[in-house]
Order: C-alpha cells, then sequence, then structure tokens
C-alpha cells in the first residue's frame, strides 16, 4: 500500500470540470479509509466490552494503527523495509479479520449469557 505520488487530476471538458483519479489511487484511498477504520472500530469498541477481551480489542486496534502509519510511511521506517509491502498489509488486514470474529463471539457470549439469567 506505499505512498506514492497520488494525485486526483482536474481536467477541463468543454464546458465543465472533471476528477480523474485512476483505479490505482481509488484503491489506495478506499483502503487506508478501511484501515483506518479498523483498527479505530477496535479501539472504540474496547470502551463497551468487559474483562480480558477490552485489552485484546484495544491491542489489535493499535496493531492496525501502528501498521497503516508505517505502511504510509514506506522506506522510512525499518520495519517496512524487513516486511516490504505485502508483509504490512498482513499485519493491518489479518488483526481486522481475527477482531471482527472475535467480537462477533464475544457478542454470541454476552447474548447466551443474558438469555440464559431471563
Amino acid at each position: 500500500m506505499g505512498c506514492h505520488a497520488h494525485s486526483p487530476s482536474w481536467t477541463w471538458h468543454g464546458r465543465s470540470w472533471s476528477l480523474s483519479v485512476s483505479p490505482r489511487d481509488v484503491h489506495f484511498y478506499s483502503a487506508t479509509l478501511v484501515f483506518v477504520f479498523g483498527g479505530l472500530s477496535g479501539i472504540v469498541a474496547a470502551r463497551v466490552q468487559h474483562g480480558v477481551f477490552r485489552y485484546i480489542s484495544a491491542a489489535m486496534g493499535a496493531v492496525v494503527l501502528v501498521s497503516v502509519a508505517v505502511s504510509l510511511w514506506d522506506e522510512a521506517t525499518p520495519m517496512y523495509r524487513v516486511l516490504g509491502s505485502g508483509g504490512i498489509e498482513r499485519w493491518i488486514v489479518y488483526p481486522i479479520l481475527l477482531w471482527l470474529v472475535a467480537y462477533g463471539a464475544y457478542l454470541l457470549g454476552v447474548t447466551a449469557k443474558q438469555h440464559s439469567e431471563d
């Protein structure tokens, strides 16, 4: 997901301006948006969780956000030079996916506990 010259260009067509964005730019911006909010979800959800999973959730969110920062700084970080672009993306995507599965299981457990008390 390296930080490259992603610059949308404005072009003049007849009487109007249009923004031309390449598919690569769309992927870069949408993936960055998903990655950042995926990490923030883990941190924000930790505020309403109980037990040990609260800390695991916050840690996974923090790992994602640090990995996003490393991927945006490219070669400026030693971690990026060691892992490369694909390795950093794995450090972003895998914690998000693991958190989604774990949070779903957490919610099912909380719901099951509430139903058994009723």
